[in-house]
């Protein structure tokens, strides 16, 4: 950083790379600085995916994140943020690996999905799991479903949480036309005590197969 003094004091602003300013009432001369932006393979696949995260969260922040994540954000962390931190460190591929991908995250047993179905012709998924508790599960539990299709991110979800887990099947209106193998299915449950959220589990995914 330089000092100026004399009949330029008074000048303000950027010219060129070089950029003037007043420092405790003294012009001084700044080189302007332009940070890199690295394009390795590893760097560009991480924006990627990131950016894969970011789209697919903003579709389901109202509805999920915001439920199933808020009220266990740590510290002065948000839902949103956890959300993302913890898909980005799970991320470590190439590409977006929708089978890790975590809708929900607690302390409630995951539940496996047993099958998941697509019909074409109607657009809607129907995804079995078991209808029993096991561990700190409870068959009373409420069930959330999300689907996507892995080529081009569009996301359909139940996440009414009518269902429950004794209930043993939840189902999602889908796009009409979907291939079954494009489709990726996510089951999750939560606990209530009244209208708030007390508990949530993991995620299941699943791959969808054809009637």
């Amino acid at each position: 950083m330089a000092k100026m003094i004399g009949v330029f004091s008074h000048i303000k602003g950027k010219i060129g790379n070089m950029i003037y300013a007043t420092w405790h009432g003294v012009q001084v001369i700044k080189t302007m600085f332009i940070p890199a932006n690295p394009q390795s393979a590893d760097q560009t696949s991480h924006r990627d995916i990131f950016a894969q995260i970011v789209a697919i969260g903003l579709l389901i922040n109202d509805d999920i994140i915001s439920v199933c994540w808020d009220p266990f954000r740590t510290k002065a962390n948000s839902g949103w943020s956890n959300f993302m931190k913890y898909n980005l460190i799970i991320q470590t591929g190439a590409t977006l690996d929708y089978d890790s991908l975590c809708i929900c995250r607690g302390s409630i047993m995951e539940q496996e999905i047993e099958s998941a179905v697509f019909v074409t012709g109607t657009g809607v998924a129907t995804i079995v799991f078991s209808a029993f508790a096991f561990t700190n599960q409870d068959v009373n539990d409420l069930c959330g479903a999300l689907m996507i299709n892995d080529t081009d991110d569009n996301v359909w979800y139940n996440a009414e949480f009518v269902v429950e887990r004794k209930d043993g099947t939840i189902t999602i209106q889908g796009r009409i036309g979907d291939t079954p193998a494009d489709l990726h299915g996510y089951i999750w449950f939560i606990r209530k005590d009244g209208t708030l959220v007390i508990s949530a589990s993991g995620c299941g995914p699943a791959g969808f197969s054809a009637p």
